[in-house]
């Protein structure tokens, strides 16, 4: 089976997700695409024309050297945990609800700054950096590394009135937020876990406090700012754990954020059987669900066709 074939069987949303961080940290690293160009920075998206890209990129770019393998991976690996074998994620299109839920929260505020002292940004990026190691879901002791996030710095210069900004902006200064989104899955794959035990280096700790492990060794190993930046995805996991399945479950509320229905139709679709052959893999097409009567195929009510085999007018 080639490489194209396993990325194709993989979950769409977690390789969608892993694909894009792989690709872009390669290119901003390299030095391809300056990284001044894909970092969040409110006043940006406030121009004409708004750079609304940064929104997505901002969740995109990783640590650099070694990780951008284990950033992609981390992400992969919980994100397709999540998203195939969760039962917190059931229905179609319920974990791309969660990561939307969880990057918006992250990234944004209700705080809006009449008179901020920010600025026309001089982007430096990247610098260096110490990146903290954090372990990987299932093997940490086999993979005990990732980093933290990479190092960014925005020199102000001048005064800008009227700037709102997201809760990382004001809280944390950060701009890219993939490490922040790390956790969020960390924490919500590990809360399937409890009373499970996990490694974490050379100890053995329980399942979730995996995410609060990780969070301590960033604050040790990169600092308080690094860890206020990687913080804000565990607040942002919790909220969605308490308004899903907290507040429903022992509150009496209902779920107050319900997979759109637009968006469970654009993840309901059939699945096509998958076949391995020599020269490649072959998608046969998928089976029409059966009807809610279960009746089998024909022109003749159900009711018709468990009639006997009846007998001609005037015969014996």
């Amino acid at each position: 089976m080639s490489a194209v074939d396993y990325f194709l069987q993989a979950p769409p949303v977690s390789r969608t997700l892993a694909a894009a961080t792989l690709t872009l940290s390669i290119l901003v690293y390299s030095k391809i695409l300056p990284g001044n160009y894909v970092i969040f920075y409110f006043p940006y998206l406030m121009k004409l024309p708004p750079q609304l890209w940064r929104v997505f990129t901002s969740f995109l770019i990783t640590g650099p050297d070694l990780g951008i393998l284990f950033d992609t991976y981390f992400l992969y690996t919980y994100g397709s945990k999540l998203e195939t074998a969760s039962p917190r994620f059931a229905q179609p299109g319920d974990f791309f609800t969660y990561l939307v839920f969880v990057a918006l929260t992250i990234l944004v505020s209700t705080i809006f700054i009449v008179a901020f002292p920010s600025c026309t940004p001089h982007i430096i990026c990247p610098r260096s950096a110490i990146f903290p190691t954090i372990a990987v879901p299932g093997d940490e002791e086999d993979y005990p590394y990732t980093s933290a996030g990479p190092s960014f710095a925005i020199n102000p210069k001048g005064p800008v009135r009227g700037v709102g900004m997201g809760l990382n902006v004001v809280l944390t200064g950060g701009v890219v937020f993939t490490s922040a989104l790390v956790l969020a899955l960390a924490y919500t794959s590990t809360q399937d876990e409890r009373g499970q035990k996990a490694s974490f280096f050379i100890v053995t700790i329980p399942a979730q406090w995996i995410p609060y492990a990780m969070l301590l060794m960033t604050f040790v190993m990169a600092g308080p700012p690094a860890a206020k930046i990687q913080a804000t995805g565990l607040i942002a996991a919790h909220m969605h754990d308490f308004l899903t399945r907290i507040w429903p479950t022992f509150g009496g509320g209902r779920n107050l954020v319900p997979t759109p229905g637009f968006v469970k139709r654009m993840f309901q679709t059939t699945q096509a059987s998958v076949q391995p052959n020599s020269f490649g893999t072959a998608f046969a097409p998928a089976q029409r669900a059966p009807t809610s009567s279960g009746s089998s195929a024909g022109v003749l009510p159900e009711s018709w066709r468990t009639r006997g085999t009846g007998h001609r007018l005037g015969g014996d």
